[in-house]
């Protein structure tokens, strides 16, 4: 080999490897098969949020929901009341005034009313809207005996609005009370008296009886508080009593406070008694000896120990019996 030779050779060597190369990367092109066009895809293009002030956009705006509860009508009924159910003419009764929704719980302050007493009198009275105010309070003295019905003839309530029902009323019994020209008479004494008993019913286990007492004399006399009376056996025996002031009064009648009665010839006195015929003592114990009947009742009359009989039957279990003050008059006093 010639020196020309030996120099040509690397150049070919070079050449033929770069032929090589070309031709493997044509082949391995070949294999990863056609190139495919890329295909063009079109977005829709999203819309631009409109600004809160942009005319193209001015939807109604829904109002807000309002969690706050309208104030309440108030619909109440006015009413006046009283300690007393039964008077005596020249007393001072006082009455008490207010409003009510429902139960005495739910009273309302009145910051004004008027009052008819229902004699032909009326008076106005102020009240107080502060908070924990006594309802308003006001005074009034019948001068006749009678029956009366005291309401409300106009009031304002603290609270504004609603309604106010006037139609609630308050009956009240006034008795006459003793002329003054009879304070001097003397005190009546069984001699004087007709004592006779008079059945006024039952109710819910509740009995009740009137005593009359009539000046048979001819002689005026007083009598004041409240009587004593025995139960009497129809043999003549003397029964268990237990006897009790009707101070805040009984089942079937109200509490009536003493006051001095005087008793013209041919006048009339009178007291209540209320008693249960339903016994409370042992279950085993027979009727007729736990509520034993008594065909007779002594009476005995206050600030005296006379007594007198009225014949009269009543079986008060356990012999227990309310007792009312005397009064006036010769009929029987319930609530109004």
């Amino acid at each position: 080999m010639n020196l020309q030779s030996a120099r040509s050779r690397p150049r070919w060597v070079a050449l033929l490897l770069v032929a090589t190369l070309v031709a493997l990367a044509i082949v391995l092109v070949g294999c990863a098969g056609p190139t495919l066009p890329t295909p063009s895809v079109t977005l829709p293009t999203p819309h631009p949020t409109p600004s809160p002030s942009s005319s193209a956009t001015n939807l109604p705006t829904a109002s807000p929901v309002s969690t706050a509860r309208p104030s309440p009508q108030l619909s109440a009924a006015a009413y006046v009341d009283s300690d007393d159910e039964v008077l005596f003419s020249g007393d001072r009764a006082t009455f008490t005034l207010g409003a009510r929704t429902g139960s005495p719980a739910d009273d309302l302050p009145i910051s004004e009313a008027t009052v008819d007493f229902g004699d032909g009198t009326t008076a106005a009275v102020t009240g107080s809207c502060g908070g924990g105010a006594s309802p308003p309070k006001i005074t009034h003295v019948y001068q006749a005996s009678g029956q009366y019905a005291a309401r409300v003839t106009s009031a304002q309530l603290c609270a504004p609005g609603g309604g106010l029902d006037l139609s609630a009323t308050r009956p009240l019994l006034v008795l006459p009370s003793a002329p003054q020209s009879t304070r001097a008479w003397p005190t009546c004494t069984t001699f004087q008296l007709h004592m006779i008993g008079i059945d006024k019913g039952a109710g819910l286990g509740n009995v009740g009886a009137l005593f009359r007492l009539k000046n048979t004399s001819s002689a005026g006399c007083t009598l004041v508080g409240y009587p004593g009376i025995r139960l009497v056996s129809p043999t003549g025996a003397i029964l268990h009593s237990d006897v009790h002031d009707a101070v805040d009064g009984d089942y079937l009648f109200p509490p009536i406070v003493p006051h001095l009665v005087a008793l013209e010839p041919g006048g009339y006195a009178a007291f209540n008694v209320g008693y249960a015929d339903n016994p409370s003592g042992p279950a085993n114990e027979p009727y007729d000896v736990a509520c034993p009947t008594a065909h007779w009742v002594r009476i005995v009359l206050p600030k005296t120990n006379q007594f007198g009989t009225a014949s009269f039957a009543m079986a008060p279990c356990e012999g227990r019996v309310n007792v009312s003050a005397i009064f006036p008059g010769a009929d029987w006093v319930s609530f109004q």
